[in-house]
């Protein structure tokens, strides 16, 4: 389904060029960069944009054309991270705009996008068909995008994670069921997993940085296990409002018609579901299939597979089998 903002000012979008480099570098995907992995030193980003030549006589008065109030940014922005920044750029005798930004291994996580834009910077009312206020977006570019460790739940990244003691829980819900070890929370814009401090070691473990047995076997099985429960329940839930949004549309358009987390989870699982395709094709595939009745169970059973690799079950199990039988 097409969009178009409207603005009550002249704008000039799609004039904005915008050269993206990472350091260190990841896997690119048309326009896409994947790490599977956040380094520890972060990732670093370098920008450079150029603007197409007449982009600011379209959008500032003739008053102000030889030395315009205007400066470039590309605006940070990342749903997953709860994080919205701008970055201001300086502009080189060649007439190009450059800067850098780093993204930071305890800040981000999941996707992040890079957007050009060029806005005013400082009020002026000279003529009624331009922008007056300070801030005002002028002209603007196609962003890049970063997904950083693809949303995994065995990291802890993709939920909103918290520990909270059940027993003494604002929440009715977790105070009754205090002897749960976990409540997804999926009433929110953003789903959220409470994990229950109240159960004993489960906090110790679950944070254990050990890379040894026993207490890795351990935390790996408990991940293993919440994982595919959680990941069941936000497929599940993304698949079906796909399958009533899905209705007589086009299958990206319906899945572009869902809220930002069903999104992301539906974007995530697409390529695991359906791994004989490219990424694309493979979230079209599920769409085609969420929206047939004939279609589900085939879907479901391609996600029990991929749901399973993904949480390394067998492997866990048979980590926490040798703990059982007294092996390394």
């Amino acid at each position: 389904m097409s969009r178009a903002s409207f603005y009550p000012y002249e704008v000039a979008p799609d004039t904005l060029s915008l050269d993206c480099s990472l350091e260190p570098e990841p896997q690119s995907q048309t326009g896409r960069f994947v790490f599977e992995g956040m380094p520890q030193d972060g990732v670093r980003a370098r920008f450079g944009v150029e603007l197409v030549p007449g982009t600011i006589e379209r959008v500032f008065p003739d008053q102000e054309r030889s030395d315009p109030p205007a400066a470039v940014y590309v605006l940070v922005k990342s749903t997953t991270s709860r994080l919205r920044e701008a970055v201001e750029l300086e502009r080189d005798q060649a007439g190009r705009y450059a800067g850098e930004y780093l993204l930071a291994p305890d800040t981000f996580y999941g996707e992040v996008g890079f957007e050009p834009v060029l806005a005013r910077r400082r009020p002026q009312h000279l003529d009624d068909r331009f922008a007056t206020h300070a801030g005002a977006r002028l002209a603007w570019g196609s962003p890049a995008n970063v997904q950083v460790d693809e949303v995994s739940i065995r990291a802890g990244d993709y939920l909103d994670a918290q520990f909270e003691d059940f027993t003494q829980s604002s929440n009715p819900r977790r105070r009754e069921r205090s002897d749960l070890m976990y409540v997804l929370d999926t009433d929110r814009s953003t789903p959220k997993l409470w994990l229950n401090k109240a159960i004993p070691m489960l906090e110790t473990v679950m944070k254990s940085k050990a890379r040894n047995a026993p207490v890795r076997k351990l935390r790996d099985g408990i991940y293993a296990s919440i994982g595919a429960q959680v990941w069941t329940s936000l497929f599940s839930i993304a698949v079906g409002a796909l399958s009533l949004e899905g209705d007589g549309q086009d299958p990206l358009d319906a899945v572009a018609e869902l809220p930002d987390w069903h999104q992301r989870v539906l974007n995530f699982w697409a390529p695991r579901v359906y791994p004989e395709h490219e990424r694309r094709d493979a979230l079209a595939a599920l769409a085609r299939a969420a929206s047939r009745l004939d279609g589900l169970p085939d879907l479901h059973d391609r996600f029990g597979v991929a749901v399973q690799e993904w949480t390394s079950a067998a492997a866990a199990f048979e980590a926490q089998a040798q703990l059982v039988g007294g092996g390394e």
